[in-house]
């Protein structure tokens, strides 16, 4: 698509003139939003394929981790190596690193069941 550029020449400013004040300011407004349409359909074409490429580039990267992850579980000897690491930034992504630190229960009876088989402490 062609982009048109308008400068103002003798003919569009004779024009202006002739204009009212509000209807020079629309004509202006027309005239720059045919511009930029113009400009932003280029800029659409120019986002949609950059969002592409990136989606292409993470649907790569996606299928090379798995089919390295895949290869770390075949044998219990390419596990060992890594399991380590990976139980670490699984933990990591449950929110467990640093691991919570554990804290005194505080148990409190406040009365039993007997059952006669078994005893509930409540």
């Amino acid at each position: 698509m062609k982009r048109v550029v308008l400068l103002p020449d003798r003919s569009l400013g004779k024009l202006m003139k002739s204009l009212s004040p509000t209807s020079a300011l629309l004509t202006g407004l027309l005239l720059m939003s045919l511009a930029n349409a113009q400009t932003d359909e280029a800029a659409l074409r120019r986002m949609q394929v950059s969002q592409q490429q990136t989606t292409q580039a993470l649907i790569e990267a996606a299928t090379n981790i798995t089919a390295s992850a895949a290869e770390e579980i075949l044998t219990r000897q390419s596990w060992e190596p890594v399991r380590g690491k990976r139980m670490e930034e699984m933990q990591d992504m449950l929110g467990l690193l640093p691991f919570p630190e554990r804290t005194p229960l505080k148990v409190r009876i406040t009365g039993t069941l007997d059952r006669g088989d078994y005893r509930v402490e409540k």
